[in-house]
């Protein structure tokens, strides 16, 4: 499969993000969180503030374990990736695969898990592309 940049019209094997011509084009996915406990999802196109109020839909009663804000997840366009971010406000750590987050965001893949605590309210990354 491949995918047609949108800027020159190159057709760019699919397991690449950036654009093989080297036009500058970098093809974005959208973030999708999965509640283990639940298998509901919820999905980000932008940059975004995630708390107690947004995880009820997918986290069932651990949602209480998190704050508002909890962490914040965005892209980095450059490099065609998502990245999490602890909120300093929180009461629980913030953790990605069951490390808790220092103070530099740290870049999602595939298959991660985040959680409040090391096993509190664990979501599965998975990402989807556009275009």
């Amino acid at each position: 499969m491949s995918w047609k940049c949108p800027q020159c019209g190159l057709q760019n094997d699919e397991a690449v993000d950036v654009c093989a011509a080297m036009c500058g084009h970098v093809r974005q996915s959208r973030l999708v969180l999965i509640g283990k406990a639940t298998g509901r999802e919820l999905r980000f196109n932008v940059d975004s503030e995630v708390g107690r109020s947004g995880l009820l839909q997918i986290g069932g009663d651990e949602a209480k374990f998190a704050s508002q804000p909890q962490f914040m997840v965005y892209r980095d366009v450059v490099e065609a990736r998502w990245l999490l971010a602890h909120c300093r406000t929180a009461t629980n750590p913030t953790c990605l695969n069951a490390t808790p987050l220092e103070h530099d965001p740290q870049p999602l893949r595939d298959g991660d898990i985040i959680s409040v605590g090391p096993k509190r309210l664990r979501l599965k990354v998975r990402f989807e592309k556009l275009g």
